[in-house]
C-alpha cells in the first residue's frame, strides 16, 4: 500500500515536471523500478546561407527632386568648390546591390513641357531595359503646371485630368516594378518658385491622387509612395527637423529630406531590389544622410590641398552611370 502510494507520488511529480516545461533534451524523471528514459537531442535548425542581392538596372524618371535641384552636401573646404551637388542617383548608388547600374533621366527642366520631356525620358530609359523604375516625382508636373496636355493655358482644373492621364500613359511603357510618388499639397511653397496658377485646387489634388491609387491597383507592379503623407509628417514634426529636411523654398528637400523620402519608400525599394535590406531603416534619415555624405565625398579632392575642384551643378546631363562598386 505504501509502495503503491509512493509510485503514485512519483508519477505525479513526473507529470508536474513535464507540465512545467520539460522538453526533448532533458532527462526524464524515473519512476521506481522503471529504467531511465534515453535523452532526446533536439534538432538544431540551421539558417539558410545568405545570398547576395542581385545587381539591378535601376531607371530614374523625374523632375527637380530626382535631379537634385538645390541639393548639396558640404565637401572638403566647407564652401566654394567644397559644395558638391547631388542627385537621387547619388543617394541610391551606395545603397544598391553591388554591380547595379543606374540610368538617370531626371531633369529640373521638366516643368517646361512635361509631356514632351517625359516622353523623351521614357523612350531613352526604355532603351536601357531597366529592371525597376523610380518615378518619385515624375507625375508632379502632370498635376501641377500652367498648361494642359495640348499646351493650352489651364483655365479649368478639369484640364489637369487629361494631363495626368498623359503621365500615367507614359509609365505604362514599362512592365517592370515602378515606384511612383503621389501629388503632395505644395500650396505653402514659395510663390517665387511655384505660382498660384500652377497649383491645382485641393479637390483636384484629391481626385488625381485617387486616380493614381486606382491605376496602381490595376497594375501589380506599381507601388505608390505618398509624398503627401511624408509632407504632413514633416509639418507635424519638430521645426528644427523640418528646417534640416526642407529647403527654404518650401518645395524641394535637402539631402537629408531626400533620405526621409527614401526611408518612407523603403518597403517597395527593398522588395524590388533597388536597395539592400535595412540600409534605409536601421538609422534615422539624418544619420543615413551623414553616412552617405561621407561615402560620396571619399573621391572628392580637397580644394584646400588640390588644384582639382569638383564640378558643382544642380543639373548634370542625364546619363547611364557605371555599375556600383
Amino acid at each position: 500500500m505504501v509502495r503503491t502510494a509512493r509510485r503514485l507520488v512519483l508519477v505525479q511529480l513526473f507529470a508536474i515536471v513535464v507540465a512545467l516545461g520539460g522538453h526533448a533534451g532533458e532527462t526524464a524523471a524515473c519512476v521506481d523500478d522503471v529504467a531511465t528514459a534515453p535523452v532526446a537531442t533536439a534538432p538544431v535548425a540551421t539558417a539558410p546561407a545568405a545570398t547576395a542581392p542581385e545587381a539591378q538596372t535601376v531607371g530614374i524618371l523625374g523632375a527637380s527632386v530626382s535631379a537634385g535641384y538645390g541639393m548639396f552636401i558640404v565637401g572638403p573646404g566647407g564652401d566654394g568648390p567644397g559644395i558638391v551637388a547631388v542627385r537621387l542617383s547619388d543617394a541610391i548608388r551606395p545603397l544598391a546591390p553591388v554591380g547595379s547600374t543606374i540610368s538617370d533621366w531626371s531633369t529640373s527642366m521638366f516643368f517646361r513641357d512635361p509631356v514632351s520631356i517625359g516622353k523623351d525620358a521614357v523612350e531613352r530609359l526604355a532603351e536601357q531595359s531597366p529592371d525597376v523604375v523610380l518615378a518619385i516625382d515624375f507625375l508632379f508636373w502632370f498635376g501641377y503646371g500652367a498648361v494642359d496636355a495640348q499646351g493650352r493655358p489651364i483655365e479649368d482644373d478639369r484640364q489637369r485630368d487629361e494631363l495626368f492621364e498623359a503621365g500615367l500613359s507614359l509609365l505604362r511603357r514599362f512592365e517592370v516594378p515602378i515606384i511612383v510618388g503621389d501629388l503632395p499639397d505644395m500650396r505653402g511653397a514659395s510663390r517665387r518658385i511655384l505660382s498660384l496658377r500652377q497649383i491645382p485646387e485641393a479637390e483636384t489634388l484629391a481626385r488625381l491622387n485617387a486616380r493614381l491609387r486606382q491605376w496602381a491597383a490595376e497594375h501589380d507592379s506599381v507601388a505608390v509612395v505618398s509624398l503627401e503623407e511624408i509632407r504632413r509628417a514633416e509639418l507635424a514634426g519638430p521645426a528644427r527637423q523640418t528646417r534640416r529636411r526642407m529647403q527654404a523654398d518650401g518645395l524641394h528637400p535637402t539631402f537629408t529630406g531626400l533620405m526621409a523620402i527614401l526611408a518612407a519608400a523603403a518597403s517597395p525599394l527593398e522588395a524590388s531590389g533597388v536597395v539592400r535590406q535595412g540600409t534605409l531603416t536601421a538609422e534615422p534619415p539624418e544619420l543615413v544622410a551623414d553616412r552617405l555624405t561621407a561615402a560620396l565625398l571619399q573621391n572628392v579632392p580637397d580644394p584646400r590641398t588640390s588644384d582639382a575642384a569638383p564640378a558643382a551643378s544642380s543639373e548634370p546631363m542625364p546619363q547611364t552611370t557605371s555599375p556600383t562598386p
